[in-house]
This record gives C-alpha cells, structure tokens and sequence, in this order.
C-alpha cells in the first residue's frame, strides 16, 4: 500500500500546520483524490476592472500547472526509494516532491525540452488510458507555459534521490506587489487619485502581463501609441514603471 503525503502550512515554513493528511491504498484512488484535493487549494481571485466588461481572476496555480506537477510526481516516482510523494502548501508556494531523480540519466534541460522518459511504463500507459496524461512529456513544459505571462515562475530542484516542482502562488504575489505599489505611493506623497484614470489603466494592464507591448496597451484601453506613450513617460517620472530591456524582448517593472 503506497502513501502519498499531503499539508497545508500557516506560514512560508514547515513550523505550523493548518493541514496535514495521507492518501492510501489503491494507487489510481490516490491519483483521483489527490487531484480533486490539491484543487481546493487552488485559490482564484476576482478584481473588478472599469475598463474591462468582465472581472479579472487570478488563479494561485494557474492553468494545468498544479495538475500537471502532481501527474508528473505520480507517475515518476521511484516506488524502490523509502521515500513519499509529498505536496506541500505554503502561502507563497506549493512544492511537489518525488523520491527518485531522473530517469535514464537525462539531464533536467533534456526533460524541460520534452525528452520522454519512463521509470514506470505500465503506470504511465495506464494513466493514459484513463485520461489523466497524455503520454507524450509535455507535463513540464506545460506548467512552464501556464506562467508565460507572469513575472513569477516555477523552479526545478534534482538531487541524486528526488525530483521537486515549486510552483508560485501568484495571488500571494499579486497582493504583495499591490501593497508595495500603494506604500510607494504613500512615501511619495502622491494621492493615487492624481494619477489619471488611462495611467491607472495601464498599470493595472502591466501588472496583469509584465511582456504587454505598447500595440496591446493601446488596443485595450483604446487610446493611439503616441497617447500611451506619453503616459507611460509621466509613470516613468513618478518611479512607478521602468522597462527593463535586458532580456531579449524586454518586460516591464513596476515599483
């Protein structure tokens, strides 16, 4: 009877409980609890946006990026290794655990690329059949999709007898970077009520997708480039927006 260990902490540490449960027994019962479960605790946000016809929501984990991390540590597990699965969340994060590093001798870069390799054949074709993976490695390169837009991303972690995923709590993120936004605003003595209702726009804009191109901005407010340029530069003046061009298409920094 295989164990699959699950928490829920108060903080960002392992200290304190809020959680803490075993799945047993049938090891395709775990598979379908522990995806029903692990879904509870995928929080979604809703803001309501005046330039916007619907709310915008934000999920903790978004798209298939907690299931598809859960899947890939069910079914690469190394079942010889005295070791659980564990999923653990923090109120930052969520890191998914398996015994057993990576199969065939294939680095992490390898496997991130969509290199196939099975620990568990009959476990994998099996899952397929079910519908619950696609048998194809795209699991990864997946959860690394779900986060294109974000300023946060997953993170990898292979030791000789484990695989991690953790992936960002964006909301958690998301709240943080408001509150820095509004202290700033505070510090500077400046009323977020003087900023203009477009400037206040484009920053929610921003904040929602930190690639946004200036041609995305302007199409979603309405206005022409020259317009949100020119907007964009008082943002600049005020040391609320910077856009970092470092990387190879640039992304947008709000402070």
């Amino acid at each position: 009877m295989y164990t699959v260990k699950f928490a829920v902490y108060k903080t960002n540490t392992r200290v304190e409980f809020k959680i803490k449960k075993e799945f047993k027994g049938s090891y395709l019962r775990i598979v379908d609890d522990l995806l029903d479960y692990s879904e509870l605790f995928n929080d979604i946000s809703a803001k309501i946006v005046d330039y916007q016809p619907q709310r915008v929501e934000l999920q903790s984990f978004p798209g298939p990026s907690l299931r598809e991390s859960i899947l890939n540590a069910l079914c690469h597990t190394d079942f010889f290794i005295r070791s659980n699965i564990k999923i653990e969340f923090f109120i930052d994060r969520v890191e998914i655990t398996s015994p057993g590093n990576i199969y065939g001798g294939y680095t992490l870069e390898e496997i991130l690329n969509g290199r196939q390799t099975l620990r568990n054949p009959v476990l994998v074709n099996l899952l397929d059949k079910l519908d619950f993976v696609e048998n194809y490695a795209t699991g990864l390169e997946r959860t690394i999709e779900a986060y294109n837009n974000y300023e946060w991303k997953p993170k990898f972690e292979v030791t000789n007898n484990s695989f991690r995923v953790i992936l960002p709590n964006l909301n958690y993120y998301k709240n943080n970077l408001d509150n820095k936004l509004s202290k700033n605003l505070d510090f500077k003595n400046l009323n977020p009520a003087q900023l203009s209702n477009l400037q206040t726009k484009i920053l929610e804009l921003i904040k929602k997708n930190i690639n946004i191109s200036i041609q995305e901005i302007a199409e979603a407010v309405g206005k022409d480039r020259s317009t949100v340029l020119r907007n964009i530069k008082r943002l600049k003046e005020i040391n609320l927006l910077k856009r970092d061009s470092s990387k190879k298409t640039g992304s947008w920094m709000l402070f």
